[in-house]
């Protein structure tokens, strides 16, 4: 399967397509090296070993200026596990334009942010959060919005040696998706002299805001799913992106399972429609709470169109079972609040392939990323 031999440290050649994806259990960062040392960065994530964005961390690992490289930053929604740290991606990349979803810049959006996060009534790890400090550092840079279809970056081919052609879409959200969002913002914001709460996301439309992503590097294609899920409307969700026409046809050698792989993101037709046979499938665990994704189930499902599968790390399956005195666990409520189990070592997942090369991808996988098969394998 074109598995070589890790070296977390040697930078792609100009020549080559990188794809990195990074992830603790709890987050997620994809990397693309488009060529010529230009760089995307979609999403961000906490590395464990630094506290820093991953992103950020890796590209100083292996001694790119990522201040300069990292030309493109984009946002698929804006859940904790997606954007923690992304404000100070964006503010450390002053190269680089930002894209986020149409609906994120709309007024009624912008409102429902301020209102939360005014006086600092929220947690500062929120996704509100952080996304409010994108806001104050994008008054002096002009955002992308992302919508169905539209070409949000290209570098034409008489500009990148070897003469390469690069694109990158957004394929959703679509129109219906938009509209469903805004016209729910109402119910959200609250009124004067009302408690205020953790923002969320309304449970009708969770998840669907999110932007897919779609790179064309030469003949090469790599599609990240973000967390859109499917639905039982035919104009949101995967649906309405299979049936396109206005898409880009090409398909990607290369998948970022969206939603860790979950049942509720999957749909044949994007093996079928939008993916090469037995693609490179990459994705990170969902390894907080009582439902852990992807479930056995959901590896086999994917195991079924793809050999092809690794994951940032395991599944944590280790459960507590200190037991303390009812006086011990009084004081932990009364002082701390409660224990936290220590963050998940960051895992990563690299693929590399010479641009306009026929060879299979090169992939390097580092502790604790593994194999999809052994996903659910203790160490």
């Amino acid at each position: 399967m074109g598995v070589t031999t890790p070296d977390p440290k040697i930078p792609p050649k100009d020549d080559q397509i990188e794809v990195t994806l990074l992830g603790p259990g709890y987050g997620e960062s994809v990397l693309v090296h488009l060529g010529q040392g230009k760089w995307l960065i979609v999403d961000s994530c906490i590395d464990s070993r630094t506290s820093e964005p991953a992103a950020l961390s890796y590209l100083k690992s292996i001694g790119i200026d990522f201040e300069q490289s990292v030309v493109l930053i984009v946002a698929t929604h804006w859940h904790d596990d997606h954007v923690r740290g992304i404000s100070k991606v964006l503010s450390s990349c002053t190269n680089a334009k930002f894209c986020t979803s149409s609906a994120l810049t709309k007024e009624e959006f912008l409102t429902y942010i301020y209102s939360f996060d005014k006086n600092n009534m929220i947690s500062n790890s929120s996704g509100t959060s952080e996304f409010s400090q994108v806001l104050d550092i994008l008054k002096t840079r002009t955002p992308i919005k992302a919508l169905m279809n539209r070409r949000i970056f290209h570098i034409p081919a008489q500009a990148s040696p070897p003469r390469t052609e690069c694109s990158v879409w957004t394929l959703s959200p679509s129109d219906q998706q938009v509209d469903h969002f805004l016209s729910s913002l109402a119910d959200l914001i609250p009124s004067a002299k009302t408690t205020k709460y953790r923002a969320v996301e309304p449970s009708d439309i969770k998840n669907n805001l999110s932007i897919v992503t779609l790179i064309q590097i030469g003949e090469d294609s790599i599609l990240l799913g973000g967390d859109l899920k499917e639905t039982s409307d035919s104009k949101t969700g995967w649906s309405v992106i299979i049936e396109s026409a206005e898409r880009p046809q090409e398909k990607a050698s290369v998948y970022k399972v969206s939603h860790h792989g979950s049942l509720n993101a999957h749909n044949d037709e994007i093996w079928n429609k939008l993916l090469s046979a037995q693609p490179h499938a990459i994705m990170t665990p969902f390894n907080r709470g009582r439902k852990k994704l992807p479930s056995p189930e959901d590896v086999e499902r994917i195991e079924s169109f793809t050999p092809k599968g690794y994951s940032t790390a395991k599944i944590a399956n280790i459960k507590s079972t200190i037991r303390r005195p009812s006086a011990v666990k009084r004081t932990i409520k009364e002082t701390v609040g409660k224990i936290r189990r220590v963050q998940p070592q960051t895992g990563m997942v690299r693929l590399r392939r010479t641009i306009g090369s026929s060879t299979e991808w090169a992939v390097e996988f580092f502790d604790p990323a593994c194999r999809l098969a052994d996903i659910h394998k203790n160490s």
